[in-house]
């Protein structure tokens, strides 16, 4: 029995749920007839479901590959609001900026060794690679001011999907390919798409045939018409405070995050017996050392309402009861490695390398023992490739240091000896594999001759 794929949302942390896919597809034979998303996930699962067979749908998750590396490309898929224009180098630019890309970064992994760390935890280098990057430059008040009236104008969001959406109508070239809404409407593959009506306080779904339907996935919600399934995706992914809702029908929307981020029962209501789940970021929250009695009230309301809330919501999700004799496979990270909305192209690959190796684990019939030491190793390759990338960009901008230097050794040499024992295992393996810790990461600048053979290994 093909199993139904369920997609969870996650933002740019979707490049995980695309490597995991790139696996799956790795034979031409995977083909699930219901398929159901949310936010990222929609962005995922509508493209594929243009598929009429195996073929087609593994071609289409190298579409789905190329849609999410296009994100790189920000200036070009998402619209800035008039007002975040006004805030730029001003106090208000910065908070935005942290509340929304800087606290959702992952910390960069240690030193293998436990030797002196050459690099500044408290502020890592990828502010320039998020979409949120506005400034922090203080004292424009004149811009507060003339910011002011946007704010209250136009109160509702950050940024906006308009380009992200003319792209997949085929309106604009900006990365994303365009979406065929006739094939996904009679492609067979039964698709549900989770959004959230602010004006009810309910979920929905969108259909394949781009209507809307109730929280069962099932009973047609006549008041929504038919949207579509790209303005449906849109709207899915429109996550509050950063984008805006969306109207669809006779209600307005936004992120199917907010009511179910990982919509197993639309599967299971549409017919699914063994369904197979795509998770984007850990379900488990790490325990944090920090004193929230004398923190900031973005930090407490951050950690209460999205962190905790967060996961009880996906807790709440994943225990949907299947049909009788139906199993679930979830294939999820254990660690983060992008933030919510990071776009920095390497490390999307990264992600998409670690997705490809946890569902190899998960997929590949082993001991739970055997798994979980696999699982262990996976995680310190990517957290240690992630490092090497910022010791990496570190010795770009500042040159040869030994402190760095050496530390960038000790990261490649861990990363070699992890690689090579899961390789032991005989999985099946990402395609460029053989080539982590040997070589430079990919870097949006050349490496100058001087720092190519530098600490490689």
């Amino acid at each position: 029995m093909t199993p139904a794929l369920v997609v969870s949302g996650g933002g740019a942390k979707g490049a995980f749920e695309v490597g995991a896919l790139e696996f799956l597809t790795r034979n031409g034979d995977f083909f699930p007839k219901v398929m159901a998303g949310t936010s990222a996930g929609s962005l995922i699962c509508v493209p594929l479901a243009q598929a009429s067979d195996a073929g087609e749908f593994k071609q289409l998750v190298q579409v789905v590959r190329n849609n999410c590396l296009s994100i790189t490309n920000m200036s070009s898929l998402f619209g800035r609001q008039p007002w975040l224009d006004e805030i730029a180098d001003t106090p208000l630019g910065e908070f935005i900026d942290g509340m929304i890309s800087t606290r959702t970064r992952p910390i960069i992994a240690a030193d293998p060794k436990g030797k002196p760390d050459p690099l500044d935890h408290d502020n890592p280098p990828r502010k320039h690679r998020t979409l949120f990057a506005i400034g922090s430059t203080i004292g424009k008040s004149g811009q507060l001011v003339k910011a002011g009236k946007y704010l209250h104008d136009l109160p509702s969001a950050i940024m906006n999907l308009d380009p992200l959406e003319a792209g997949y109508r085929g309106r604009f070239h900006g990365g994303v390919a365009q979406l065929d809404e006739d094939a996904v409407a009679t492609s067979g593959i039964t698709l549900r798409i989770t959004v959230a009506s602010l004006s009810d306080g309910v979920g929905r779904y969108v259909t394949e045939a781009g209507s809307l339907v109730e929280a069962d996935a099932t009973t047609p919600y006549e008041p929504g018409g038919s949207p579509g399934v790209i303005a449906g995706m849109c709207a899915s992914a429109s996550v509050p405070i950063v984008f805006p809702p969306r109207r669809l029908g006779d209600s307005i929307y936004v992120d199917g995050g907010v009511v179910q981020n990982t919509p197993v029962s639309a599967a299971v209501e549409c017919g699914a017996k063994d369904v197979i789940v795509l998770m984007a970021s850990p379900r488990s929250l790490k325990r944090e050392e920090t004193d929230y009695t004398k923190s900031s009230f973005m930090s407490i309301y951050a950690r209460a309402a999205q962190d905790m809330t967060a996961e009880e919501l996906e807790r709440i999700n994943l225990s949907y009861p299947l049909a009788a004799g139906a199993t679930m496979t979830v294939i999820e990270p254990t660690v983060d490695v992008l933030g919510l909305f990071e776009v920095e192209g390497a490390l999307l690959k990264m992600d998409m390398d670690y997705g490809w190796m946890r569902a190899a684990e998960t997929m590949g019939s082993l001991p739970v023992d055997k798994a979980q030491e696999l699982g262990k190793l996976s995680d310190t390759v990517v957290e240690q490739r992630e490092r090497i990338w910022f010791i990496e960009e570190r010795l770009l901008e500042e040159g040869a240091d030994s402190d760095v230097v050496g530390a960038l050794r000790r990261s490649r040499a861990q990363v070699l000896e992890s690689v090579a024992v899961w390789q032991e295992s005989g999985l099946p393996q990402p395609a460029t594999m053989d080539q982590w810790g040997h070589e430079w990461e990919e870097h949006d600048r050349d490496v100058p001759a001087e720092l190519q053979g530098l600490a490689v290994i």
